[in-house]
């Protein structure tokens, strides 16, 4: 259990930061080409702005759908532990989908500024793909002989 909580708590944590940077670089694409390049250093001063700002809102918002589908995809990959990593990766990426779908639904527009646009969200999606993965390579499930002897 304490190997899902760390690897949950990581992935949560990277997730955010993904999505964050990944939203800044699209804010900052359009920027670019409504007004011309944008010096590395304020671009970089952006992202760490958005990541102080939108990070811990942006984590507290993915923390309760990741845990569910992280959760669900763990149970279905002990049926079929060869499908674990696209599983958790599916997870993550549906999370950050359903996130984005469901701050649309209840606010009437995109809060995500970088994913109002079909590129933005599918980066945010890639995001959540990555997250998933993170997730899978930061927990390591017992194998089953070790936790059938545990259960006992």
């Amino acid at each position: 259990m304490l190997s899902w909580i760390r690897g949950y708590v990581i992935a949560v944590l990277v997730g955010a930061a993904l999505g964050s940077f990944a939203s800044t670089a699209f804010v900052l694409s359009g920027l670019a080409a409504l007004r011309g390049p944008i010096p590395l250093d304020a671009s970089a001063t952006m992202a760490l702005n958005d990541l102080a700002g939108l990070g811990p809102t942006y984590a507290a918002v993915l923390a309760v759908p990741l845990a569910v589908l992280f959760g669900i995809a763990g149970f279905a990959a002990r049926s079929l532990p060869a499908a674990r990593l696209p599983l958790l990766a599916l997870a993550g990426g549906l999370a950050f989908a359903g996130v984005l779908y469901g701050l649309t639904a209840v606010v009437g527009t995109q809060v995500i500024a970088g994913a109002r646009e079909p590129a933005g969200f599918a980066a945010q999606v890639v995001a959540g793909l990555l997250t998933g993965l993170v997730f899978a390579l930061a927990h390591r499930p017992r194998p089953k002989a070790t936790r059938a002897a545990a259960e006992a």
